[in-house]
């Protein structure tokens, strides 16, 4: 999952934010993943969804971050870039 992000966060450094939000959705497939894992990968979906201009669904990935970790900070500002 480490690896995963490390991939999906390459490919978001280079632009390509469709990639990286592929890497992402396909690392959630992991079951060894830990709540704040899960955390970090929804938050890199809002990001990947906030430069997509997809602002609903940046909004909704953050929001799934913040119910996994909600002192997230990262969360709070993908959420409130997409409003």
């Amino acid at each position: 999952s480490d690896a995963a992000r490390a991939v999906g966060n390459d490919l978001f450094r280079q632009g390509d934010f469709r990639g990286a939000a592929d890497v992402y959705l396909r690392a959630l497939d992991d079951p060894a993943l830990d709540r704040s894992s899960v955390a970090l990968l929804y938050c890199n979906l809002a990001a990947c969804s906030t430069r997509l201009s997809r602002w609903q669904e940046a909004v909704a990935h953050a929001d799934a971050a913040l119910n996994l970790e909600p002192c997230l900070r990262k969360a709070h500002f993908r959420k409130a870039s997409a409003v």
